[in-house]
């Protein structure tokens, strides 16, 4: 299951504000995979339907 685009401008709850304004894009995209990659299968279906 891939990212949806709007989840990875999305600053997950792993990352603080302070740091988050530090990342580069490339490496805030990386943070929100490694986040979702956790999350379970029933809470990214939430996460998606909110998006839409």
């Amino acid at each position: 299951m891939t990212v949806p685009e709007w989840i990875l401008e999305t600053r997950p709850p792993t990352v603080s504000r302070e740091r988050w304004h530090t990342l580069s894009t490339p490496q805030r995209h990386a943070a929100v995979r490694g986040y979702w990659r956790g999350l379970s299968l029933s809470t990214r279906q939430m996460l998606t339907l909110k998006g839409d």
